[in-house]
């Protein structure tokens, strides 16, 4: 940590979560850009029917990813306070155990193909087993890291595999124009990561056999699978089911504005970082005090960044794909429910901290099936709008019940005022956006317009602002 604190030396505050949103919002910004930005080549070189079947694979590597690795993060992340003085030794034996998950995966998925038959050709199979695998060994050291507060190696883990997997992707398509090629260059690059994340894992301690870590982290990753998978459906069915009722051209309209409208809640997944941290330890602490300040802040700046969003998605959009992919009615449904998901991820983040992740995965399997019902009413009639809306009644659905089960159990720290007055303005934005979508001059008015206002609240509560930018915001109360 020596180094990394030193790289903020010439900062005004030493609070490390604050530091730490700094460089995960960079290095995200930086990994999520680079894959934004390909798709302009993906788009133009790739058919829209290829562009749409890899965005079909891309959500079975998702849906694989809990399996391969059997969610042993989730327990990791309990460990590094149950399990302090052994956590090297612990990491690397889990990570060994996740090695039996890819195997079992693996003989299942094979297993399933040849009696059933799969939708997918076998090296589609491989890859996306791979794929996965690779994604787990990142996101286990993101995990780690996360838990240490080493912010700097983490940002470099969120960045880099997003870079390699374009990078290698892109490569792949210009040898075999095929989303086959794609799907081979992006796991090259995922597992390359993910291989280098596991050997500095493993550096630290050999890998051995120890049932008492096997049982503590199981215990709490089992149940979690179950949330996992229905948040990875909840998430990538739209697609699949958008293909096979309406067509992969429609996915590829899809995928891509899913990408665009989605900024909002990667860099929600960039900040989780910090934000799980710190939750934690304020958990650990019992000093509850300024959770609700916290809240209030995080939440203002993603509006801030959801109206900013809405206001340039259009443009965003053109310079991205050719005029076959402009269909900005997709825009509302994604910031909207990309709002959702950042609510429902503060109540979650405590659930997790509880070990309920029975619970979670209750709440989350029950948000899956909804929108699997919602997506057989409402695609064949509406298309992939449909499918988008219907994601966002599954994210609400997330939010009301784990505020509820919080209620419930007495550790719901948050302010409703915060999540209603947020919730309704990024709604109302979204139907000036409905009326100004075309017009692109009111769109940027209305946008200087709501930055001044958002100005001037920040100048009222400058006290606060202060506050929040010396880092003093996150000091337990």
């Amino acid at each position: 940590m020596a180094g990394e604190k030193g790289i903020f030396g010439k900062l005004k505050t030493t609070n490390e979560f604050f530091n730490a949103t700094f460089v995960y919002i960079l290095a995200n910004g930086i990994g999520q850009g680079t894959t934004l930005l390909a798709n302009i080549f993906f788009t133009r070189y790739m058919s829209q029917n290829d562009y749409g079947l890899y965005s079909n694979y891309y959500s079975y590597v998702a849906i694989l990813v809990p399996f391969v690795g059997m969610n042993l993060y989730f327990g990791l992340m309990n460990a590094y306070m149950d399990y302090k003085e052994e956590i090297k030794r612990l990491r690397s034996s889990v990570l060994l155990l996740s090695v039996a998950g890819l195997i079992i995966t693996a003989g299942v998925m094979f297993v399933a193909d040849m009696t059933i038959g799969l939708t997918i050709p076998v090296i589609c199979i491989i890859l996306a087993l791979a794929h996965a695998y690779g994604f787990f060994l990142v996101n286990f050291y993101i995990q780690s890291m996360n838990m240490e507060n080493r912010f700097v190696a983490k940002g470099v883990m969120l960045a880099v595999p997003n870079i390699l997997q374009a990078l290698l992707a892109g490569i792949g398509v210009v040898v075999s124009n095929t989303f086959i090629s794609r799907a081979f260059g992006a796991s090259v690059g995922i597992v390359s990561c993910g291989i280098v994340a596991a050997i500095l894992i493993l550096k630290d301690a050999r890998p051995t056999i120890n049932t008492e870590y096997w049982e503590y982290v199981l215990r709490i990753s089992l149940p979690a699978i179950i949330g996992s998978v229905s948040a990875m459906i909840m998430q990538q069915c739209d697609k699949v089911m958008i293909t096979s009722i309406v067509g992969a051209e429609t996915t590829a309209v899809y995928a891509l504005i899913y990408n665009i409208g989605y900024i909002l809640y990667a860099v929600q997944q960039a900040t989780n970082g910090a934000w799980q941290a710190w939750i934690y330890n304020t958990m650990e602490s019992k000093k509850y005090g300024n959770i609700k300040d916290v809240q209030e802040w995080y939440m203002f700046f993603m509006l801030m960044l959801a109206t900013g969003l809405y206001m340039i998605a259009p443009e965003i959009v053109k310079i991205l794909s050719p005029e076959s992919y402009w269909h900005f009615e997709y825009v509302v449904p994604f910031i909207v429910g990309s709002y959702i998901m950042l609510m429902y991820s503060m109540n979650m983040a405590i659930v997790q901290y509880e070990k309920r992740t029975d619970v979670s995965s209750i709440i989350v399997a029950a948000a899956a099936a909804i929108n699997i019902v919602l997506n057989y009413m409402l695609i064949p009639r509406f298309g992939g709008v449909g499918a988008a809306y219907t994601s966002v009644v599954s994210y609400l659905f997330i939010f009301v019940a784990s505020g509820i089960y919080l209620k419930i159990k007495g550790d719901y720290y948050f302010k409703n005022k915060y999540y209603l007055n947020n919730l309704i303005a990024v709604s109302l934005m979204g139907v000036i956006f409905y009326q100004m979508m075309d017009k692109v001059w009111m769109r940027y008015l209305i946008f200087v317009c709501l930055l001044v206002a958002e100005g001037i609240y920040m100048f009222i509560k400058k006290d606060d602002v202060r506050k929040m930018f010396g880092g003093r915001i996150f000091d337990h109360e």
